[in-house]
């Protein structure tokens, strides 16, 4: 199992990402200016059993990133490696 960081997560193709990965991880989906959108996704996917959180994140703030990294962490391992920072979720 393991965890993983949707970034931009809250809407359109990043909501579609989401689902998929919930399906088989928990998960944080980041979100910059929809928080609406986010929460009720992450309430959505959180009602199948999985650990979800929204967070607000500009992954152009590279401190905003590093905490949007260490909250997956926290739920476990990612469920990928990790590279430069950033994780690529392989199947």
């Amino acid at each position: 199992m393991g965890s993983a960081l949707v970034i931009g997560g809250g809407g359109g193709i990043g909501a579609a990402v989401s689902r998929r990965i919930a399906a088989d991880r928990d998960l944080i989906l980041t979100h910059h200016s929809h928080r609406d959108r986010a929460d009720a996704l992450a309430d959505e996917l959180d009602a199948q059993e999985r650990s979800v959180r929204a967070m607000r994140c500009d992954a152009t703030d590279a401190g905003e990133l590093e905490t949007a990294f260490a909250a997956a962490e926290e739920l476990g391992p990612a469920g990928g490696r990790r590279l430069d920072r950033r994780w690529l979720v392989l199947p």
